[in-house]
């Protein structure tokens, strides 16, 4: 399986009801993409959000990242968040809400865009 955990920081709290929107418009496309095994979205507080998702393979994960919603939320990122966080790893274990937390806050691989 491929784990892809996300954190979001907004930019201001203005951003709050067009991230919260767009998020629940991701989550809907991705619960019907080919090759989805899981998703779930995780509130940190009102500026931090996490989402994990859970991938049969490589493949399925890049093609939805370039389609619908969430292409159009890359596209906005910069808008919206002033720091986004990626890492993206093969297990054979979902990971708990507690562990996506402390992989993208501690793990060297994370990306900070």
């Amino acid at each position: 399986m491929v784990i892809s955990l996300g954190k979001f920081k907004l930019g201001k709290l203005t951003k709050l009801y067009t991230f919260l929107k767009l998020s629940k418009q991701i989550e809907k496309e991705a619960l019907a993409a080919d090759g989805i095994i899981k998703v779930k979205l995780m509130g940190g507080n009102l500026s931090s959000f996490y989402v994990l998702t859970v991938w049969e393979d490589t493949e399925s994960m890049m093609k939805f990242s370039r389609s619908g919603k969430h292409h159009e939320a890359i596209k906005k990122s910069k808008d919206l968040a002033k720091e986004i966080k990626l890492y993206h790893y093969e297990s054979d274990e979902i990971p708990t809400e507690k562990e996506v937390k402390l992989s993208l806050e501690n793990n060297p691989k994370t990306r900070i865009l």
